[in-house]
């Protein structure tokens, strides 16, 4: 049996540096923790008392550094900042080289290889014991060290290292090396004090059983009471700030005529740090010289009160906002030189600056100026007057970016994130209001408790109890581990915890039952790290019948985004890891492979994140020995090497930005396929797939949003709920607005939502399915579908452009019998492309609901053979004809589609020349509004109209009723119907006058157009001085002729001027010449 020396008998008297139980104070909550130290990668810190910390590396098992002065922490996970890591603070008392084998094994001169293998650490009555194996051909030394402060005497600190060891080979020796500072003196407890030279290498012998060393030097720095131990640092980025402002810009390639609003989770064509607001180059935009949108944000440090008078000098547009409220704007397209004003009263201290700027065509620039109180001229606002956040990672992405054009009202979901829940679930809290995790793992235990691990400075693992709970306050959390270093993954299997930490596999072992974490047992270790800080480790997936867990590793990059230069060589690279810490590649290429899922098939499927080699993010299925694109690690041994393709690839900025771990769906509709969620672009998208010639593709629709965060970890409780945890951090890891921080459940409740449930490839287009029928008349023509396709191709460039894009239209639509189907008959569709459909939102139900998502990114690595859709070509639509229930009601016809009888022109007798029947419309050509308005020969009082219309591209016309011709004008007398085409008209851009308003009075709530040269359905109703408006079914506008807000409105309007407008019992229905094309035909109308 080994001899045991006891802590009583290591200290020679109690002291004030410890409990009355004998145990030194620790300087902080969590006194033992993982991380990178000093540059170094896989070490243990150890803070055993305010005045002596220890560090431990668990490569080459040996003691690297003691010291007084404790961490400073730095990087990511800390502070935010990309690049740093945490550092030791003061002078050492020992330092020995990590990379320098401090054990030796001999016998005589015969000097044995020993392999150090690190088992882990676990707590005892209140110390540390790290455990390790030193292995060799001659067998296998068991080592286990207790590290502890002791008290040498006043004016002194010391450490205490009892070692613990056994299966030293008979005959051998066993050493220890260690390089300390002058003055230490060094004892072998039983043994003979000895006091080391400066400089020299100290060779001490370790028997076999309990061995105890002494060290003590002179305590640097000055004497201090004992503190109350520390939490670790929380991140606080609030206040952190550095010079300049941000600057990023975006390439819009659209004509704008104002400052378009920029769809959000979009990354910038340039993003970086400005001194101030003084552009004036193509350079000072990053080369961008036409169609774009720049915006800079940071903060301005005002140090006289008073008032301040801003001034922006643009060229085109630009609007100034402080501390989140406009100031001025100066819109439109403008011209330097030309500036725009506005004052504002300001305090001492900072205020949040954002300014929106853009550019069309012909010179470009934005300078920012002011007057101070008490000055008389303007000056540029200096460098020294701003500051932005400090350590954002200023990523950039090539290729043209969404906006929705001033006054644009696209609905959540059409060409832009959604922005609710998904109507199917319902959403709760999975925490309490007091717990905020940072999740980098989610997993269950078998009594049905969740298990949390963080991506977080206490790198916890949290215990959540009743997470299905409704009420948030019946949720408890308890933190059963800590001090991991970055965990992004965990798995409970049989019982036990396995977290997947930044550079090791461990296993958290409750030896006394408490509940809490004893010990951090190493499962495995052996794959090379550097301390780069991108070197994450994701996982955790495990393969019960294989008894393997799957683990993914990113590659190293510099602060910015971009692959660094110097790369391990497995980086980017998928394991499979054992249970005895054995571990294989299975294949490589990755990039950033943030999200692992096996399947109950044992297929494994990683979401990657884009970058320089990498074009797009895209999920992928792990083939073994597949190398799948990304060439930082190895450039040259992969130059011309074809990537196995993605499962999907996920467009940057349009539906994906850092996506993370898929998850199956069971339930309802949406059976067989899987949602995965997205760090940066936030809430969850689902995904379907397919085998086609052998190869695994599919599609992705947007399924939800509305949740805290931006979603890291997404898994299916044992009651069947997805739940999401969230996280995030400065610059580009985290979503826009949202919490870092965050953990919910999604229940789902059987609740219908019309949407798109699956596209198939055929061999002549596609199979596009929803969840309800579609209605009748609608989504009947190609334009109905308007469609893009693109490829990528990979390159050192971070991130990349779409490549070949082509914008079309079906060939033909055919729909099922129960219009649940529409086949989409397709020409020049291209293998390896990604091929966006989107289904335009005026398709509605057959129960008048609106699509939730408009859009499927389909990724079609192959076109399936012998698979044809079917076409059946439609006969037109019979237009002009009373339906029963219409001729029943009451309605005629007032218009054939043969003649104009019951119509002529405005104050004429005769119908104007410019007025034409074409395919069963009347229609007027662009006229330049000389051809005149056409009028109903009867009048109308309170009546319900009902009327298709269609415009050409940027046309505008109207239908007014209660129209007199006591004016020389139409409009001057009778309420306007706006006719629009709303993208392309600039009067789309302003609500009150777009197509469904009641023009320049009243607006509707969205934009429910139909495509340009499709019929839309419009409908007025007026009935006792109450009006309606409704467009493809839409409630549009409601008022009352009578009402005071009505006459308010006109009062604050160019109705004002014209003192007939709106007065009239009946009047009138009027098509109005414009001046562009448009039609109108299937008119009809009933009095009421």
């Amino acid at each position: 049996m080994l001899a045991v020396l006891t802590l009583a008998a290591a200290l020679a008297t109690p002291v004030a540096d410890h409990d009355p139980f004998g145990v030194p104070y620790r300087p902080r909550d969590i006194w033992v923790f993982r991380s990178v130290l000093d540059q170094h990668p896989r070490m243990i810190t150890v803070a055993l008392h305010k005045d002596v910390w220890a560090a431990y590396d668990t490569t080459l098992c040996n003691l690297y550094q003691v010291w007084t002065g404790g961490v400073k922490f730095d990087g990511s996970v800390y502070t935010t900042v990309h690049g740093p890591q945490p550092t030791s603070e003061g002078a050492p008392y020992i330092r020995n080289d990590v990379d320098q084998e401090t054990w030796g094994l001999q016998k005589g001169d015969d000097v044995v290889k020993l392999t150090p293998v690190y088992r882990g650490y676990k707590f005892v009555d209140g110390q540390v014991h790290i455990s390790f194996d030193l292995t060799s051909n001659k067998g296998t030394v068991h080592v286990t060290e207790v590290p502890e402060f002791y008290s040498p005497g006043a004016g002194k600190v010391g450490l205490e290292r009892k070692l613990t060891v056994s299966g030293i080979p008979a005959g051998h020796s066993l050493t220890l090396v260690t390089i300390h500072r002058a003055e230490t003196e060094v004892a072998v407890v039983g043994g003979v004090r000895t006091t080391s030279a400066k400089g020299t290498v100290l060779r001490l012998p370790v028997g076999e059983g309990r061995t105890t060393f002494r060290y003590a030097w002179t305590k640097s720095g000055a004497s201090a009471p004992n503190p109350k131990p520390k939490p670790t640092p929380v991140q606080d980025v609030s206040n952190q700030r550095e010079p300049g402002l941000g600057l990023r810009v975006y390439f819009v390639d659209e004509d704008m005529s104002r400052i378009p609003t920029l769809v959000a989770g979009q990354t910038g064509n340039v993003n970086k740090i400005i001194p101030n607001v003084n552009l004036t180059t193509k350079a000072d935009f990053g080369g961008l010289e036409t169609r774009f949108l720049s915006h800079v944000s940071g903060y301005i440090n005002i140090a006289k009160a008073g008032k301040y008078t801003f001034r922006l000098d643009s060229n085109d547009g630009s609007r100034l906002a402080l501390d989140g409220k406009i100031v001025f704007e100066h819109d439109g397209f403008m011209e330097m030189g030309k500036p725009g004003d506005g004052d504002i009263e300001l305090g001492t201290g900072e205020h949040s600056i954002f300014i929106e700027h853009f550019q069309q065509f012909g010179g470009f620039g934005l300078r920012l100026l002011w007057k101070k109180p008490g000055d008389k001229d303007f000056e540029i606002v200096p460098p020294s007057a701003f500051t932005t956040g400090k350590g954002e990672v200023r990523v950039v992405a090539p290729g043209k970016k969404r906006v929705m054009m001033a006054g644009a009202r696209r609905q959540p979901g059409d060409m832009r994130p959604l922005d609710k829940v998904h109507p199917s679930f319902d959403l709760t809290q999975a925490r309490p209001e007091t717990f905020k995790p940072k999740v980098g793992g989610i997993d269950f235990l078998p009594d049905g408790d969740m298990v949390v691990c963080c991506w977080e400075p206490d790198g916890g693992v949290y215990r959540v109890h009743n997470p299905a709970a409704k009420d948030p306050t019946k949720i408890t959390v308890k933190r059963i581990g800590a001090g991991l270093a970055e965990p992004l993954g965990i798995k409970v299997v049989d019982g036990q915890i396995y977290v997947l930490q930044k550079q090791e596999l461990t296993k958290l072992v409750d030896n006394d039952g408490d509940g809490i974490t004893d010990e951090y047992r190493c499962v495995a270790n052996g794959w090379q790290v550097s301390t780069n800080f991108h070197e994450f480790s994701f996982g955790l997936p495990y393969d019960a019948k294989e008894k393997v867990f799957y683990a993914s590793l990113a590659i190293a990059i510099d602060p910015g985004g971009k692959s660094s230069m110097k790369q391990l060589p497995n980086r980017g690279s998928v394991l499979k890891i054992r249970m005895d810490g054995s571990y294989d590649y299975i294949a490589n290429g990755l990039r950033t492979p943030n999200g692992l899922w096996l399947t109950p098939e044992g297929e494994l499927f990683i979401a990657d994140n884009q970058g320089d080699w990498v074009p797009a993010n895209k999920i992928v299925k792990i083939e073994p020995g597949a190398w799948y694109g990304n060439r930082s690690v190895d450039p040259q041994g992969t130059e011309g090497k074809p990537a196995h393709p993605p499962v999907v690839w996920l467009p940057e900025n349009e539906i994906a930005n850092s996506p993370s771990n898929i998850v199956p769906l069971d339930f309802g509709p949406y059976k067989g396929q899987w949602a995965f969620g997205d760090v940066t672009y936030g809430g969850l998208q689902r995904l379907f797939m397919e085998s086609v010639g052998g190869q695994t593709q599919g599609g992705i629709v947007r399924f939800t949003a509305g949740l805290e965060a931006g979603i890291n970890r997404t898994i299916v409780g044992p009651d069947g709920s997805l739940y999401v945890g969230g996280v995030g951090s400065s610059g580009n890891w985290g979503q826009e607005d949202k919490l870092w921080y965050g953990l919910q459940r999604l229940a789902y409740n059987g609740k219908p939502a019309y949407e798109i449930l699956r596209a198939t490839a055929m061999t002549n287009g596609f199979e596009v399915e929803f969840t309800e029928p579609v209605a009748k008349g609608i989504g009947d023509t190609p334009g109905f579908f308007p469609t893009r396709q693109w490829t990528y191709i990979a390159t050192s460039e971070y991130g990349g452009p779409n490549i070949d894009e082509t914008a079309f239209v079906p060939r033909s639509v055919t729909w099922s019998n129960d219009r649940k189907k529409a086949f989409l008959e397709y020409d020049g569709l291209k293998e390896g492309y990604v091929v966006d459909i989107r289904v335009h939102p005026s398709v509605v139900s057959a129960t008048g609901q609106s699509l939730w998502s408009t859009e499927v990114y389909y990724t079609l690595n192959k076109i399936p053979a012998g698979k044809v859709g079917k076409v059946v070509y439609e006969r037109a639509e019979k237009a002009n004809v009373l339906a029963r229930d219409e001729a029943k009601e009451g309605f005629k016809m007032l218009f054939d589609g043969k003649s104009l009888e019951q119509f002529r022109g405005y104050r004429r007798a005769d119908v104007p020349g410019a007025w034409y029947i074409e395919d069963g419309g009347v229609a007027v050509d662009s006229s330049n509004g000389n051809g005149g308005d056409l009028v109903t020969k009867e009048k109308f009082g309170d009546f319900e109209l009902r009327f298709q219309w269609k415009v050409a591209s940027g046309s505008n016309s109207g239908v007014m009723y209660k129209v007199t011709e006591d004016e020389d004008y139409s409009f001057k007398s009778g309420p306007e119907y706006q006719v629009l085409d709303n993208e392309k008209h600039l009067d789309g851009r302003n609500p009150l006058t777009s197509a469904g308003a009641c023009y320049g009075l009243y607006a509707p709530p969205m934009d429910f157009t139909r495509p340009v040269g499709e019929w839309n359905d419009g409908r007025i109703v007026v009935k006792g001085g109450k009006v309606e408006h409704w467009l493809n079914g839409k409630l549009t506008v409601s008022y009352d002729l009578g009402s005071t807000e009505f006459k308010d409105k006109i009062a604050a309007a160019k109705f004002k001027n014209w003192p007939g407008f709106a007065k009239a019992t009946e009047g009138h229905i009027c098509l109005q010449d414009h001046g562009d094309k448009a039609a109108f035909r299937n008119i009809r109308v009933k009095k009421l």
